[in-house]
């Protein structure tokens, strides 16, 4: 399975891909390594959901697991959308998707609020993480570096 697999569901959805080869890292052996160092991948994907709520105070802790085939784990939630991970086998991913219980009022202002959120998620991951992964069709991605992008 390519990185661009996985896809949130909705028409106001987006996703970023983490590779999982930066987090196989030994630093005792200053080598790379099979392992995946998830306590790590956590630290970082932390980090940038505490920034998101930094910067979008509607966005509030919502641990709560999906019911899809990816077993994806929304973590974050607001009136309009939700924000979750979930594993893709060659990386984790970080999707922003309009919540399924909107009323038809309500989708359309998460219409209009969708771009602005999806931006700013996709400079966060770039701070937090260097490099992300976009999906450009149905198995593949590109990678995108925080200093390709700032240029």
């Amino acid at each position: 399975m390519g990185r661009g697999n996985y896809c949130p569901s909705g028409e106001c959805a987006d996703q970023w891909y983490v590779d999982y080869d930066g987090y196989r890292y030994d630093e005792e052996e200053g080598e790379r390594c099979e392992e995946i160092d998830f306590d790590l991948l956590q630290d970082d994907m932390n980090q940038a959901l505490e920034a998101i709520k930094k910067r979008f105070p509607s966005f509030q802790n919502d641990e709560k697991w999906g019911d899809g085939y990816w077993g994806e784990k929304y973590l974050l939630s607001n009136k309009l959308f939700r924000i979750g991970m979930a594993d893709n086998q060659w990386s984790a991913v970080l999707f922003l998707q309009m919540r399924d219980d909107l009323y038809p009022e309500q989708e359309n202002l998460a219409g209009k609020h969708f771009s602005a959120y999806a931006s700013a998620l996709r400079q966060i991951m770039l701070e937090v993480f260097g490099e992300i992964h976009i999906r450009t069709s149905a198995w593949t991605s590109c990678a995108i570096r925080r200093e390709d992008a700032a240029s």
